[in-house]
This record gives structure tokens, C-alpha cells and sequence, in this order.
């Protein structure tokens, strides 16, 4: 027991010495190349500054960041281009194929814990919209081991990625569908990389990196609604009116307990605004909801922003 107590005060007392570099580097401009040290700035504000954690997590949090800048400096220095790369998160093993995108994952599932609900059985259904390389579903099961997942990924790369994210961690009760979602079935226009794992890969315009073009299936998500669904999550790059429509029209939105949804504001087309219409639809359909846009820039006409919606079906008194 002791010997632990000293490792972590150690690491301890490694994570603030790190910690104090990177406050440092906060006074320099951030580049497109220092996007992991702005993120990790990011990490101090969420659990650092607002107490979202215990001081044992935060600090594991920190370590897991440290490592990530860690192992993309040692990769830059050695050249190290292999298309895909295995990271250790928690008791996880992850293989991955972008150091930036990893860590902006992990940011937004594991630091603020986005996708964070409760539930009063040990056994939840989850249904996970746009799963990626699996982050996402990794947090369910440490949160509930024991919980029935389904995950949405249409991308070969990040498809097989996730694949075997999910094998090689002996998860169970996870079915995977390789497509994409919309308010039809058949075929779609998909635009992705040719690395995987990008998160902005969506089936409207290139973005980013995704000026690939492939053709991929495409499905209804109430065919996969048969019963209640304790959490949704939509994180789909610009489908998630459509598909909520999808599920008001065919009556399978009242079987969501709780879900939510990234909403893609001018992501593909800065004239179209029409957020109402998915607000529109949880309202019709006696759900509350609950906004959050972690952005504090000045107001600029057609700027692109990604609010969080948190939905959650109203209790009939």
C-alpha cells in the first residue's frame, strides 16, 4: 500500500511539473500544430478549474493527456508513420490511426463526459450514433459493464478500427452496423480520408481532411427501436435532423428515455438555419431539453457551431 502511495505521488507531483509547462505555453499563439496543447488546456478548465472530478481522477486524466502529447512528440522525432498505432486508455487498449483526433475524442467523452447519464438499472440500452473508432462505447461499458450497446459507424477504415477496439477489449453485448443513417434505406454519398478516424467525416460536402468520396449503405434507426432505449447518442455531422425526424414520423421517439444530439449549425451550408425544426420535434413529442455551446468567441454572421442538446422525456405528473 505504501508503495502505490508513493508511485502516485510521483506521478503526482510528474502530472503538475507538466502541468506547469503547459500554463506556460498557454501565452503562445496556438497553430493548427499546438490544436493537443489547446485541448489540454481545455482538460485544466473542465476538470481543473470547474471540479468536475475527484483529484485521483483529474489526475489520471492529466496523465492520459500527458501521454498523448508524449507519444506524438516521440513519434514526430522518430518518424513513426505506421498507419496504425495502439495507446493504452484506463484498462483499454485502443488502436488508432491520428494523434489530434485520439485526443479530441478523448476530450470530449472521457474529460467532459458529453454523453454522462444515469440510470437506475445496471442494464441500460444504449444506442450510439456515430461511434468512430469506439471511444464512446468504451465509456459506456466502464460505466455499465454490463449495459446492451449498439453502435453506427459506416466507414470501412474506422469501421474495422472499431471492430477490433471492441473484440480486442473482450467487450460484450455490443452489436456494430457499418452504416450510415438517414430517413431512408439503400445507398449514400459518404465523405471520409483514407486514414480513418476522422471526426468530421459526414455524407454532405468534403470537410477537413474528408474529401474522399465513397458510396456506403445507409439505414433507418427506428428499424433497430423495439424497445426502450435508456440513451441515444447522435453525433452524425449534420444527419441528426433528419434522422430525429425519422423516429418522431415512424412514433419510435418515445421509446428514448434520454439522449444527446450534436447539432451541426452551418457545418455544410452557412444559409441554412433551421434549428427550430429539431427543437420543434423533441417539443412535439414531450421532450425537455437542455443546451450547451462551449464557445466564448465574438458573434460572427454564418459562423459554424455545434451546440449539445440534451433531450430527456418529461415525467407526466
Amino acid at each position: 500500500m505504501l508503495y502505490k502511495t508513493i508511485k502516485r505521488l510521483i506521478i503526482s507531483i510528474g502530472c503538475l511539473f507538466g502541468l506547469a509547462i503547459i500554463v506556460t505555453v498557454s501565452a503562445i499563439k496556438i497553430t493548427k500544430s499546438d490544436f493537443m496543447l489547446s485541448l489540454m488546456r481545455s482538460h485544466i478548465k473542465t476538470q481543473w478549474v470547474s471540479g468536475n472530478a475527484s483529484i485521483m481522477s483529474r489526475l489520471n486524466l492529466l496523465q492520459h493527456h500527458m501521454r498523448f502529447i508524449g507519444d506524438r512528440a516521440w513519434s514526430s522525432c522518430m518518424r513513426n508513420h505506421e498507419p496504425v498505432l495502439t495507446t493504452q486508455l484506463f484498462d483499454y487498449s485502443v488502436k488508432f490511426t491520428d494523434h489530434i483526433a485520439l485526443q479530441f475524442l478523448f476530450h470530449e467523452i472521457f474529460d467532459k463526459e458529453t454523453y454522462r447519464f444515469s440510470c437506475v438499472h445496471d442494464k441500460p440500452f444504449i444506442i450510439d450514433c456515430g461511434s468512430n473508432i469506439g471511444l464512446s462505447i468504451l465509456y459506456f461499458k466502464m460505466r455499465y459493464p454490463q449495459a446492451n450497446v449498439i453502435g453506427f459507424e459506416p466507414d470501412d477504415i474506422t469501421f474495422g478500427l472499431l471492430a477490433e477496439n471492441i473484440k480486442n477489449n473482450n467487450l460484450h453485448d455490443v452489436q456494430l452496423v457499418k452504416k450510415a443513417l438517414s430517413d431512408h434505406e439503400g445507398t449514400i454519398t459518404f465523405y471520409t480520408n483514407n486514414t480513418g478516424g476522422d471526426p468530421g467525416m459526414n455524407m454532405f460536402a468534403p470537410h477537413g481532411s474528408c474529401h474522399t468520396k465513397k458510396t456506403v449503405p445507409v439505414t433507418q434507426l427506428s428499424a433497430y427501436i423495439d424497445r426502450p432505449v435508456d440513451f441515444l447518442k447522435i453525433d452524425i455531422e449534420g444527419a441528426e435532423t433528419t434522422v430525429l425526424v425519422e423516429l418522431a414520423q415512424t412514433g419510435k421517439i418515445k421509446f428514448i428515455k434520454e439522449m444527446v444530439i450534436e447539432y451541426h449549425h452551418h457545418m455544410h451550408d452557412t444559409d441554412n438555419d433551421s434549428m427550430s425544426k429539431i427543437l420543434k420535434t423533441l417539443e412535439d413529442n414531450g421532450f425537455g431539453y437542455q443546451l450547451k455551446l462551449d464557445d466564448h468567441a465574438a458573434f460572427t454572421q454564418k459562423s459554424k457551431q455545434y451546440p449539445l442538446i440534451y433531450a430527456y422525456q418529461k415525467v407526466n405528473k
